[in-house]
């Protein structure tokens, strides 16, 4: 008797739970479909900013929407995580009194901000007008500055000049912050052990109120092979008087450097001047300093043999 007893009460249990199940499903379903009043806030990025004014003020970054809508509608709204992108140069607008002012009316573009809400009734956005304070800017070319630190693997060598494009860019800002000016900075790049050509974009070092026309430029940093020559240059004697005639012991000296395999065959004696310089027996120098005036930027490692030599000065006849 007793066990029929408690198989009765666990059926009407069971149904009365169903019962409740039910119900509350259909009072979910009722409220769901009701009219509610609600905010949800959105994260917001203004974008497209006048080119020839700079922002001076802080401005929002994130917009409190009040909405009216039925629940269904609202329940697939309430996780926001994509911001709202703002096209201040299109619906930004001149204060008519103050020129350094920009005005921007977000609840009457409502419509254009919030595609998604098109069946929804925005009530209110906060804030309701963001205002842009600006200052005129100016604007000058100035060349980019190159900041590399590197190395290159064994019996490779940098064979030609680093080419950095553009070499000159657009700055604009402030005409007090543009006066000083006269160069911008990559910032610091480090490779190590090269063995071919490198070719990358480098990021500008970022000035304090001052844009760029671009924010990298690309450089090419030529790489290859090298062999070590040498090769006899002869003596140029300067500063001499007319009258005097200097004689160096020996009268060439041998020049030995390293230079790129693809140049091997263009180094030639007239790439380079070597002087024996007058003032030094002017100074009663026993013996001359041997200087290398002028030769070929893309050989490496330059030394002189020998760096010192006699001499004997002679009168003309």
């Amino acid at each position: 008797m007793d066990k029929k007893r408690l198989k009765i009460s666990k059926q009407k249990i069971a149904i009365f739970s169903v019962f409740v199940f039910v119900a509350t499903i259909f009072w979910f379903l009722d409220a769901l479909n009701r009219e509610y009043t609600t905010k949800i806030n959105y994260p917001v990025t203004f974008y497209n900013l006048p080119k020839d004014v700079l922002i001076n003020s802080k401005y929002p970054k994130e917009l409190s929407v009040t909405i009216k809508a039925h629940g269904f509608d609202i329940i697939g709204k309430m996780n926001v995580s994509k911001p709202v992108k703002v096209n201040v140069s299109k619906y930004a607008i001149k204060d008519k009194i103050d020129n350094l002012k920009l005005s921007l009316s977000l609840n009457k573009i409502s419509n254009d901000l919030f595609p998604e809400l098109n069946n929804i009734e925005i009530i209110n956005i906060e804030p309701e007008v963001v205002v842009f304070k600006v200052v005129k800017i100016s604007e000058k070319k100035v060349p980019v500055k190159l900041k590399i630190d590197f190395t290159t693997s064994d019996l490779f060598m940098q064979s030609g000049k680093v080419l950095v494009s553009p070499d000159i860019i657009t700055v604009s800002g402030q005409k007090k912050d543009l006066q000083k000016l006269s160069f911008v900075e990559t910032k610091l790049e480090k490779f190590k052990e090269l063995k071919d050509t490198l070719k990358v974009n480098v990021k500008l070092k970022e000035i304090p109120n001052v844009k760029f026309s671009q924010d990298f430029v690309s450089i090419v940093l030529p790489i290859e092979k090298f062999t070590e020559n040498e090769i006899n240059v002869s003596i140029k004697v300067i500063n001499c008087p007319d009258s005097i005639n200097l004689v160096t012991f020996p009268n060439e000296v041998k020049l030995a450097y390293k230079v790129a395999l693809s140049k091997f065959n263009f180094v030639s004696e007239n790439d380079f001047i070597v002087v024996a310089d007058y003032k030094q027996v002017e100074d009663n120098k026993e013996k001359i300093h041997i200087e290398i005036k002028e030769y070929p930027e893309y050989i490496k490692s330059l030394k002189v043999y020998p760096e010192y030599l006699g001499y004997i000065v002679k009168k003309q006849e």
